[in-house]
């Protein structure tokens, strides 16, 4: 059988095996024919109209849409985050509109954040004169039960070079009021870590200038580490010198959202930025406290101006390029919202589920068959910032590991994996398509005895 007509094959056995699993609710979604939601319900209020609906099986979130007539045009209504216009689901309450002021609502379900149903019938409502009604509330000293703290583990906090701005806001100076209420996560609320955008946007790379400068990130993170915070690194944006599209950008600051226009670059600064991590803050903290996670939300158009595929490449090339700065480096992905059906099924997922679930080699034994220079045994070289690379000089992403680890397809997403050598152990890592491997192609040293 032809490779082609093998790969067609594995596609078609898949999509018929994930086809028995969802049901026809999902296959639906997989189609693209999620219907339009029944029962929308507009009830005004002071200051606001409430809209409800029934929800639709297998969507993943709502557009608001309003108009002034009831022909139309409508809009999508954009409730204040800027970016994500969907909604998860049902109540909404609409504060935008003018007290009297009739406007047409009607919603549509969203499967998987890049695309809309039919939307439902129109209704009309107005919001009542007046702010919105007072709310008393009673609190009593009696205990009903421990309260559950999900913030703890991690919070959110935008763009964490706020917290090195002199600028003033309201009277006063942004980086100090950023690190005062990250203090107060901290010592009041238990929070341990922070994720934040943009932590490669601050002038990392240039390509008038040799080596990368990791000095305000240094900064930043020395601010994070003073509160008692540790950081979760995620890698974005893209630096503008080493973007393909480096116009297609998001939010004030003009984050970039474009893949990479050399993949080996890439992979040489999310190494070398990992290496120096380590070099500054210690092996033992950064890998037992400290997390990597590639990219925000791709599945987003606002976010990533690249393909699914090209989000998957980043992903394992990023992977692959931490991981052998150190294995006990934790690395996580897709980070895609919750909209992304598509992106985070088990099937879907890239080398690092590949590294927890195929025949994974023990880390000690990975680690001692490591060239000393990194996987191209090329000893490290110093970047500008006095931090080490395993990357230098730059070779391919095909030549730079070793065919054992990852072949010729490393950091290339698609069909099928290769057979793995204790396919009889574990059949599942040899069949492709299998709950492991769909999309993982860039498998380095110690991920197993197989190659996706």
């Amino acid at each position: 059988m032809a490779a082609s007509d093998q790969l067609g094959q594995a596609r078609a056995d898949w999509d018929q095996r994930v086809g028995r699993r969802r049901g026809p609710g999902l296959d639906a979604v997989a189609a693209g024919r999620l219907p339009a939601p029944s029962g929308l319900r507009a009830v005004p209020g002071r200051g606001l109209v409430m809209l409800d609906w029934e929800p639709v099986p297998g969507a993943a979130g709502y557009l608001v849409y309003r108009a002034a007539s009831a022909g139309g045009p409508f809009e999508p209504l954009d409730h204040g985050g800027g970016d994500v216009l969907a909604v998860p689901a049902g109540p909404y309450a609409d504060t935008t509109g003018q007290a009297g002021q009739v406007r047409y609502y009607a919603v549509a379900a969203v499967a998987d954040g890049e695309s809309a149903g039919p939307r439902s019938g129109a209704v009309a409502a107005a919001p009542e004169s007046g702010g919105p009604a007072a709310v008393e509330v009673e609190v009593t000293d009696a205990v009903t039960g421990e309260l559950a703290r999900p913030w703890e583990p991690m919070i959110g906090s935008e763009h964490l070079s706020y917290l090195l701005s002199p600028d003033r806001t309201g009277g006063r100076v942004i980086g100090a009021e950023l690190r005062e209420a990250l203090r107060i996560a901290h010592d009041e609320l238990g929070v341990r870590a922070v994720r934040a955008h943009g932590i490669l946007s601050g002038g990392v790379y240039r390509r008038d200038r040799p080596g990368y400068d990791f000095s305000e990130i240094d900064r930043v993170y020395d601010e994070l580490m003073n509160i008692g915070l540790r950081p979760v690194v995620e890698l974005s944006f893209m630096p503008r010198d080493l973007a393909r599209d480096p116009d297609k950008t998001v939010f004030s600051y003009r984050a970039v959202i474009s893949p990479p226009r050399d993949w080996d670059r890439w992979a040489d600064l999310t190494g070398a930025l990992a290496a120096h991590l380590i070099e500054r803050y210690g092996a033992d903290e950064v890998t037992g406290h400290w997390a990597f996670e590639v990219w925000n939300e791709p599945n987003l158009d606002v976010f990533w101006s690249g393909t699914q595929a090209e989000y998957f490449r980043l992903y394992d090339c990023s992977a692959a390029a931490i991981k052998s700065v150190h294995p006990g480096l934790r690395v996580g992905g897709p980070a895609s919202t919750a909209q992304a059906r598509r992106w985070i099924s088990c099937p879907r997922t890239s080398t690092a589920t590949c590294r927890s679930t195929c025949g994974r080699r023990s880390r000690r034994r990975a680690a001692a068959e490591r060239p000393p220079g990194g996987p191209s045994g090329v000893p490290p070289r110093r970047t500008s910032t006095g931090s080490a690379t395993p990357f230098s000089p730059r070779r391919s992403c095909s030549a730079a590991w070793p065919p054992r680890s990852a072949g010729s397809r490393r950091c290339r997403t698609g069909w099928p994996p290769t057979t793995s050598p204790n396919s009889g152990r574990r059949p599942s890592c040899s069949t492709a398509g299998s709950a492991c491997c769909r999309w993982g192609t860039c498998a380095s040293r110690g991920t197993g005895r197989f190659r996706c």
